[in-house]
């Protein structure tokens, strides 16, 4: 008998649960569990209809409207509400998506990275580029079109999406002689959800997490990056579409960046990242109403920092453009408190040095979603081997997250010289011994975690003679 799991979608989104509590659930439906994924977005009901905003191929904004029952009608088939930029799959995250069944719908609507990945000085001048091999391949894709594609797959085995619940508190209650282990969630509009486990794929703002541990003091930390997210439709033949998958271009010295990354369908998605200071509010990467006059003016920023004229072309052609704040997270030692636990960014937040972000929470869906497709009837265990497995290996990445970032931020020649000597380096590494980067098996690391499990308890107790 499967369990019934709440899922906490991330805050101010629409987009049924962002990427790692969609495919939470599809996994988890898939195992023959329940999931349900009550989201904070708000939408408008009138004449029947369901009005949700939708960003379309070029992140859009139009309205588009559902049928729905009156019934039911604080469940919907999520729409595909999603910041107007792309997001970089690695094999470890894609691993994920094809043992999930959703693969070939992705990699036919997203641009695969089988050219190199180029790293360049603000100006153009290389640096080192690496080779992406056809057995470690990335795959760039819109997040819209990521979205529609999950949470099409996870609708379709009854997944719900519960919209306008904001998650306000919890309580748990132990398994006794007449009631199983549960978990009770208070909504702030005064109603409640009660499940066998709460899952928080609820982002780097997680409620669920300073619910979990309060009093740590544990709160976004702002990395000094402000940015900007846009989109760009080129037309047929234009050389960017042949020049690679990924670039990227960095001047060291100011703490500034453009990012470059097809996406398929002629769209190029861009980040352009400065350093300034925090903002009094926090972005909800809300797009700009007159993003022609934005990208005018970034265009002008690119063309002051001396970058090369065809990115300043492309980012002047925008479509949508939204600003976006970089927060960081410090790591922890548990995720874990009874029923309840904590998922992608809501564990593990890291800035987006190494691209790792997306494809570590996919890591985490698949590892837990394995152990409870395993043993069902012990999800204790399965959360308590969930973070045996997870939390080393995120710990590990999201340090070597933040080294890749102070390496990138010098303020010397010198220090370039050496951090840029380095990256050379890391590029002939890979290219030369054929490294795959980005190796995981989630499968073959619960097999580790069940072996290591068995011989624990295997080993004969140690008597100390002294407590005889």
């Amino acid at each position: 008998m499967g369990l019934d799991i709440i899922i906490a979608a991330p805050r101010n989104t629409c987009t049924g649960g962002g990427i790692a509590g969609s495919t939470l659930a599809l996994g988890l439906a898939q195992a023959g569990h329940t999931p349900t994924i009550y989201e904070r977005e708000e939408v408008r009901i009138s004449e029947g209809l369901l009005a949700m905003p939708d960003f379309g191929a070029v992140g859009g904004g139009a309205i588009l409207f559902r049928p729905i029952s009156r019934q039911n009608s604080s469940c919907y088939s999520p729409g595909t509400l999603a910041p107007p930029t792309g997001v970089m799959i690695t094999a470890n995250g894609l691993q994920v998506f094809k043992n999930f069944g959703v693969w070939d719908a992705i990699q036919r609507e997203g641009q695969r990275a089988n050219r190199n990945v180029y790293m360049n000085r603000i100006d153009g001048t290389p640096i080192t580029s690496f080779k992406v091999a056809d057995d470690d391949e990335h795959v760039c894709i819109m997040r819209s079109t990521l979205h529609k594609i999950i949470n099409a797959a996870a609708g379709e085995l009854g997944v719900r999406f519960v919209c306008g619940k904001r998650l306000q508190s919890f309580t748990q209650t132990a398994r006794s002689e007449t009631e199983k282990a549960s978990v009770k969630v208070q909504f702030a509009d005064g109603t409640s959800a009660t499940g066998d486990l709460l899952i928080a794929a609820d982002g780097i703002r997680s409620k669920t997490r300073e619910l979990l541990f309060p009093g740590a003091n544990d709160k976004p930390i702002y990395t000094g990056t402000r940015g900007f997210l846009g989109l760009t439709r080129l037309e047929d033949g234009d050389p960017w579409l042949t020049k690679s998958a990924i670039s990227f271009y960095m001047n060291t010295s100011n703490r500034t960046s453009v990012n470059m990354m097809s996406v398929g369908n002629n769209l190029i998605s861009w980040n352009v990242a400065d350093h300034q200071e925090e903002p009094a509010e926090v972005d909800s990467w809300v797009p700009y109403a007159d993003f022609p006059r934005e990208a005018e003016r970034l265009a002008a920023l690119l063309e002051s920092w001396n970058a090369p004229k065809d990115i300043s072309k492309i980012i002047g052609n925008a479509h949508r453009i939204s600003p976006v704040t970089i927060y960081d997270r410090k790591s922890i030692e548990s995720w874990t408190v009874g029923r309840v636990t904590l998922i992608g960014d809501a564990a593990h937040g890291m800035p987006p040095h190494l691209g790792q972000g997306t494809s570590m929470a996919l890591e985490d869906v698949g590892v837990l979603v394995e152990l409870l497709r395993r043993f069902p009837a012990e999800p204790d265990r399965c959360l308590r081997m969930y973070e045996a497995i997870r939390i080393p290996r995120t710990t590990k990445i999201a340090e070597q997250t933040r080294q890749m970032g102070a390496s990138q931020y010098t303020k010397s020649n010198m220090q370039r010289f050496v951090g840029e000597l380095g990256l050379k380096f890391l590029g002939w590494v890979v290219n030369t011994f054929d490294v795959r980067v980005y190796e995981y098996d989630y499968i073959l690391e619960v097999e580790k975690q069940l072996k290591i499990e068995s011989n624990t308890a295997a080993s004969p107790t140690k008597w100390n003679k002294d407590e005889i």
